[in-house]
C-alpha cells in the first residue's frame, strides 16, 4: 500500500491510498485525522492524466532550459560574429559597411559546420585561404582574439563565392 498526503487548505489534507487498482482510494482527513466529508475541494486524477501533466510539464521546463542556453548564446560575441557573417554571405544587403566588420578563422570555419556541428579543422582553413585567395586579401591582427588574422567580411564574402561552397 502506498499513500501520498496532498494539502488542500489549511483545514483538510487529502491522503491518497493506493491498493494496486488504477483508482485508488480518497479520505479526507482533518487535522486530528478525523473522517471531514464537508464539501472540500479536492482534485483527483487518473494515472494517465496525471502521466500527461508530468510530461508536460517536463517538456515546458525543457524548453525553458532551452531557451535560457539560446539567450546565452546570443550574447556570445563569437556567436554574434558568426550569425552576423552567414547573414552576410547569404544576402550582401544585410550589413551596410562590411568593410568595417571583422571575423577571424574561426568564425570563418563555423560559418558551415562539419558533420558533426562542430567548426571545420585548421587544415580545410588553410586549404580554404589558399584556394580562395583569401591570403591575399588585406588582414589585421586581431584586437580582441590574442593576435589572430582578421578579414573584413567583403573578402570573407568574395573568398566564399570563389571557393563555391
Amino acid at each position: 500500500m502506498s499513500y501520498l498526503w496532498l494539502n488542500i487548505s489549511n483545514v483538510a489534507t487529502v491522503r491518497l491510498f493506493y491498493f494496486g487498482h488504477p483508482l485508488g482510494a480518497f479520505f479526507i482527513f482533518n487535522k486530528k485525522r478525523e473522517i471531514f466529508m464537508s464539501g472540500q475541494p479536492a482534485i483527483i486524477f487518473m494515472e494517465h492524466e496525471l502521466q500527461h501533466m508530468l510530461t508536460e510539464t517536463a517538456k515546458k521546463a525543457a524548453q525553458e532550459v532551452i531557451d535560457n542556453f539560446k539567450s546565452e548564446l546570443s550574447t556570445d560575441p563569437n556567436e554574434a560574429v558568426i550569425r552576423k557573417l552567414r547573414a552576410y554571405i547569404a544576402d550582401r544587403r544585410s550589413v551596410s559597411k562590411p568593410r568595417d566588420q571583422w571575423a577571424n578563422g574561426l568564425h570563418i570555419r563555423s560559418i558551415k559546420l562539419n558533420t558533426r556541428g562542430k567548426p571545420r579543422s585548421q587544415s580545410w582553413f588553410q586549404q580554404f585561404k589558399v584556394k580562395s585567395g583569401l591570403n591575399d586579401c588585406f588582414n589585421r591582427k586581431s584586437l580582441t582574439s590574442g593576435g589572430f588574422k582578421e578579414w573584413c567580411f567583403e573578402d570573407i564574402a568574395n573568398a566564399w563565392e570563389q571557393a563555391q561552397f
